[in-house]
């Protein structure tokens, strides 16, 4: 049986009430190990959750330690988190507290995908500041996996058929010019061949890499990183057998003609990638962590703190990530 260890998130953001929505879109055929705040998931999943999946996570036992999961038959397990609880609760607002509670959950999930290939790791969204606040020392969950695993990273966002990465993700737009190398992008580049191949079953992914600059920079009238940076790489990478090509002017690689001629597009910065993906998908839009020893994915959206607790959260976003997680699982390299 394929299993997802699905982790709360920020307990008081949307994470908790998505995946008690979520629960009853998954195949009967799969379980799921929740890591959190046992006692608000409960409440939760009487509140929100559907027929059978609702009953079964009702009856599963809550386990302090991980490894009790191996010996469960259960096929839903909550593992409990230490330190937080629903008393300590206040719907949309978040603090050090949370950040802890989230980082237990995620160094919950994290053990059980690595110690067995049949786990994929579902992350509901987190509060960065809270995170910090805790003591996390990573912008985000992605670094945090790859530093833990280490691996080189490469965060993908898809919607249907498009598929999106930011080669540099979360920095203020001033720093992407210097922090953009022809080493970062055919390091990219490579990644997203390699992983597109073993986890999608793509023969020779199309990878269209995009312009930072205005009009592709038009021959360095607007910017020179295109042809001192980002051209250099391609090339590069097209030497070492990758169907890499651009740059691509950024405001017309996302036309419905285009996005035909491409398998994922290569963008400069986070908002690059990010406005599209959302335009076509936003309620449908899952994040996939390539690079990693597991199978990694999250609903792309934030902890959602103004409507917390409100249960109007739309939980499109945590079922495409959980079908996407199934869909990939045995896939780990």
């Amino acid at each position: 049986m394929k299993r997802l260890a699905i982790t709360l998130g920020d307990p008081a953001g949307i994470g908790p009430e998505v995946v008690a929505r979520a629960l009853s879109a998954l195949p009967a055929d799969a379980g799921a190990i929740i890591c959190g705040p046992a006692d608000i998931f409960m409440a939760l999943v009487f509140k929100h959750g559907r027929g059978a999946a609702a009953k079964s996570v009702v009856h599963a036992p809550v386990v302090e330690d991980w490894r009790a999961v191996q010996a469960s038959r259960s096929r839903f397990v909550l593992i409990d988190t230490p330190e937080y609880s629903l008393e300590d609760l206040r719907w949309g607002i978040s603090g050090a507290k949370e950040g802890r509670a989230a980082w237990h959950a995620l160094e919950q999930g994290l053990a059980l995908a690595l110690a067995d290939p049949r786990i994929a790791l579902v992350t509901a969204p987190v509060s960065k500041a809270s995170l910090l606040a805790a003591g996390f020392k990573h912008p985000g969950h992605t670094d945090f996996l790859a530093e833990r695993t280490g691996a080189r990273a490469v965060m993908m966002l898809q919607a249907g058929e498009l598929r999106v990465v930011p080669v540099t993700a979360h920095l203020p737009l001033a720093a992407v010019p210097a922090a953009l190398s022809a080493e970062l992008i055919v390091e990219t580049l490579a990644v997203l061949d390699r992983e597109l191949k073993l986890k999608y079953r793509l023969r020779r992914p199309r990878l269209a890499v995009s312009a930072l600059n205005p009009h592709g920079g038009e021959s360095g009238t607007m910017g020179g990183e295109e042809e001192a940076v980002i051209a250099p790489a391609v090339a590069r990478a097209r030497a070492r057998g990758i169907d890499a090509a651009g740059p691509f002017p950024a405001d017309s690689l996302f036309t419905p003609a285009r996005r035909k001629t491409f398998d994922v597009a290569v963008c400069m910065y986070h908002d690059q990638a990010l406005i599209p993906l959302k335009m076509v998908g936003f309620d449908r839009g899952v994040n996939v962590t390539l690079g990693l020893p597991i199978v990694r994915v999250s609903p792309a959206h934030g902890a959602a703190f103004d409507i917390a607790g409100q249960g109007v959260a739309r939980a499109t976003s945590m079922k495409a990530a959980i079908a996407l997680a199934l869909q990939l699982t045995g896939t780990k390299r």
